[in-house]
């Protein structure tokens, strides 16, 4: 996870792998940052991001929140323990 600040603005890239979410709060400051990147690097912009790391993301821009789920992650654990129950009988 890379940090970057600059007077009243911020950018935080995680990677991981082959994603590199990007969260900033100036959108000029993420098409300035995006353009530098893709000079580097071949990437692609998938929109806003819904999945990451197992957690579902859902944001509210109306009430200024994001919410995380891990629901999807839960089930596929609750299935695989199922699964081994039912074999092992």
């Amino acid at each position: 996870m890379y940090i970057i600040r600059a007077k009243n603005k911020f950018i935080i890239l995680d990677v991981h792998v082959d994603d590199l979410p990007l969260l900033v709060n100036s959108p000029t400051y993420l098409q300035i940052v995006e353009k530098e990147l893709q000079q580097a690097f071949p990437i692609t912009d998938r929109g806003p991001m819904n999945y990451f790391l197992g957690m579902n993301l859902q944001r509210d821009r109306a009430k200024w929140t994001i919410s995380l789920s891990q629901t999807q992650y839960i089930q596929s654990v609750y299935l695989n323990v199922l699964t081994c129950y039912v074999a092992s009988k």
